[in-house]
């Protein structure tokens, strides 16, 4: 483990706060749907569950980590921390091995919101027909790949911004570029498709993160992705995240 994946893991955990989303992303996700009138029909509150859980990981995934990584690399540069493990690393692949030590590190809490949501949604949501307990668990573990594969590099990306700008301009950054790939890229695809060909190319170049988000598929069991269509999304992901981490590794200054 690299110091830098030390230090930030030490740091999250001393002041409690990645503890307390993710014991409190399950809870929040099991009660918040005893609230609305999905109560009126009982077999409604199953997938409200996983539905709650899904979306509450994905917003605390856009506030918290994003913020969590972006202020990180900003206060790392400042106390002279960066220059510190810059020099210690051999000269060869310097800023790569840099870059990967912080991407475990933020890897860790993602991976902590995304099993209790998976838990939510497996242990209070779970179908009560065998072969629908299967699909149901499968598809979960698809949202939880293409969480990950998205969310990771987006965190790495927000960091390595940090370091040469602000936290704040990161952090506006990196989540306006989730956004759009995530909220408006899908309402505005079937408009840009039918636009001219500025919007063609937005519409091609874009990250359609919104395909990542499998929740219609819960809330209606639908049954996971063929193997085919969901190896197709995580290695279109895959190539985002690839290209992310690149631009990350470009961006970064060890240096004030």
């Amino acid at each position: 483990m690299t110091l830098l994946t030390r230090l930030y893991l030490s740091t999250i955990l001393a002041n409690k706060t990645v503890i307390l989303l993710a014991a409190g992303l399950p809870i929040l996700a099991y009660c918040l749907p005893q609230l609305v009138p999905a109560t009126l029909k009982p077999s409604l509150l199953e997938p409200a569950r996983a539905q709650a859980g899904w979306i509450l990981l994905w917003t605390v995934c856009s506030g918290w980590l994003f913020l969590s990584a972006a202020s990180t690399g900003e206060e790392w540069r400042r106390n002279g921390l960066l220059v510190y493990a810059f020099s210690r690393e051999a000269a060869r692949f310097r800023r790569l091995r840099l870059i990967a030590g912080s991407t475990i590190g933020f890897s860790v809490p993602a991976i902590l919101f995304v099993f209790g949501t998976f838990l939510t949604s497996v242990v209070g949501a779970l179908p009560g027909d065998q072969k629908e307990a299967e699909l149901w668990i499968i598809l979960n573990l698809q949202s939880c790949f293409l969480y990950l594969t998205i969310v990771i590099p987006l965190a790495t990306l927000g960091f390595a911004v940090a370091t040469r700008f602000s936290s704040t301009v990161s952090w506006i950054l990196v989540s306006c570029h989730f956004g759009f790939g995530f909220f408006f890229q899908g309402n505005l695809a079937p408009y840009l498709v039918s636009s001219s060909p500025p919007g063609q190319l937005l519409n091609l170049l874009g990250p359609h993160f919104y395909l990542a988000d499998l929740t219609e598929r819960l809330v209606f069991k639908m049954g996971p992705l063929p193997f085919s269509g969901f190896a197709q999304f995580l290695g279109y992901f895959a190539g985002w995240g690839l290209v992310t981490m690149v631009v990350a590794i470009l961006i970064f200054r060890a240096r004030q």
